[in-house]
């Protein structure tokens, strides 16, 4: 009977064992599970929950807003069909490459071994961020070949932007002035004698410390010293007390409103057009991969 009572008791602390197991352990199966969950699938190739979690913090985005999450699992998705694509082109990876990428993220910590310790803690390992640099080798070369290349500005089409978005150049009224502040009046009186006689490039250079330079369309200058600029003209200047300090401000000149020229802007508007061309094609060009590939996007 004691035998009996005793294998019972046994059987019951094994019981409650596997229960206390079952209970400490069900939230880690359960959020490596959902980890690997697949929320997404490019030929055989998938994007599981840890995939998004892992860009997530890559990109400093939060997967639990539906609209981050819905961009990343689309950036995903481009991504396994851009290379893809790249591997069945044959696109060659060039390891050099590689080398000097993952040298630069280890020169920015004071070791290798820091470096690891950061990967560790990520999650990550050398051999997956080796592999995160080529396939983003694999990405940009597919771009190149098939988006760059194409993209072709003329000088015609700059000169119709200029002509047709002229109200975008043109350059508000701005003032250049050299101010200095002090709780003394008649030591900023002694720099505007010294203005009058040497200048005011000399008097800066030996008064470095208190003189600083605005270059401002004159909303971040204070109303009291804007309404002294208003009233002066070029190399002119004016002591000032303001909230009871002293302001010696010398106005250099004033630029007025005026229209840049096209040679002014050209590379910015090059820039500007060269965007919106390669966001077109490259929307079209996912959109074709698409169909070529098959492309499945699981509900979360």
């Amino acid at each position: 009977m004691v035998l009996e009572r005793k294998d019972k008791m046994l059987l019951i602390m094994k019981k409650l064992k596997i229960l206390v197991f079952i209970f400490i352990m069900w939230p880690l199966l359960c959020s490596s599970e959902e980890l690997n969950k697949i929320v997404a699938k490019v030929n055989n190739s998938v994007i599981t929950l840890k995939d998004v979690e892992e860009y997530a913090k890559s990109i400093s985005l939060d997967k639990t807003y539906p609209h981050d999450y819905k961009k990343i699992v689309e950036r995903l998705i481009e991504e396994k069909l851009i290379i893809q694509l790249a591997k069945k082109d044959n696109i060659k990876i060039d390891e050099d490459w590689v080398k000097d990428r993952l040298e630069r993220l280890i020169s920015a910590y004071n070791s290798y071994e820091e470096f690891e310790r950061y990967l560790a803690k990520e999650g990550l390992s050398v051999a997956k961020v080796k592999e995160r640099i080529r396939e983003s080798f694999l990405i940009r070369k597919a771009v190149e070949k098939y988006i760059n290349s194409k993209i072709e500005i003329s000088p015609i089409e700059i000169t119709n932007y200029y002509n047709e978005h002229i109200e975008d150049f043109i350059s508000p009224l701005r003032y250049i002035c050299w101010i200095a502040k002090s709780n003394k009046k008649d030591f900023l009186e002694k720099l505007a004698d010294a203005i009058k006689k040497d200048g005011i490039n000399k008097v800066v250079d030996g008064n470095k410390e208190i003189f600083f330079k605005i270059d401002s369309e004159g909303e971040g200058l204070k109303d009291e010293v804007r309404e002294v600029i208003e009233k002066m003209k070029d190399s002119e200047f004016e002591i000032k007390e303001i909230e009871g300090a002293y302001y010696l401000i010398y106005l250099v000149k004033v630029i007025p409103e005026h229209k840049r020229f096209l040679n002014e802007v050209k590379e910015e508007i090059y820039k500007k057009l060269w965007e919106e061309k390669f966001s077109k094609k490259f929307s079209q060009w996912v959109e074709k991969l698409k169909k070529q590939f098959m492309v499945k996007i699981y509900t979360p």
